[in-house]
């Protein structure tokens, strides 16, 4: 009888590999259609230390994963760690789900932008332009 042992380590890297596949699939059809992926991770508000923890894992990983694959990663994280306590509360709604609120969306919109900038991806020809897995790692190694 053959028992198969699952760890959460294992169950972890299986998750990461569909996400990758999924990823791939996304940045292929995006490329078809002479444009980028961009994945962007907008925080919650903190909550949970162990809630923190998770997220810090992934957030690591896609870091370190996206530009090998040709993906833009924006993570805002650290814009946020950037605020004072009194200027992140208005960014939030206050329900149990961390939703923004119309400031918050501003504020993502506003570093999204800035982001975007600094890669040189709007404006033309730049929005014409499709970015290779060297060019996204260069851009994000930046």
């Amino acid at each position: 009888r053959n028992i198969k042992c699952v760890t959460r380590s294992n169950k972890i890297q299986g998750i990461q590999e569909v996400a990758l596949k999924i990823l791939w699939t996304l940045r292929a059809v995006k490329k078809e259609k002479r444009s980028n992926l961009i994945l962007v991770y907008l925080p919650s508000q903190e909550g949970e230390d162990q809630i923190q923890i998770e997220t810090d894992m992934w957030r690591k990983w896609l870091n370190s994963e996206l530009p090998k694959r040709g993906i833009l990663y924006i993570d805002l994280y650290d814009e946020i760690l950037k605020l004072s306590p009194e200027d992140v509360k208005p960014l939030y709604l206050g329900d149990p789900y961390g939703h923004y609120s119309e400031e918050g969306n501003r504020f993502a919109a506003q570093e999204i932008y800035k982001r975007l900038l600094s890669y040189k991806l709007l404006g033309w020809p730049y929005m014409e332009k499709v970015l290779s897995i060297d060019e996204t790692s260069k851009l994000l190694r930046n």
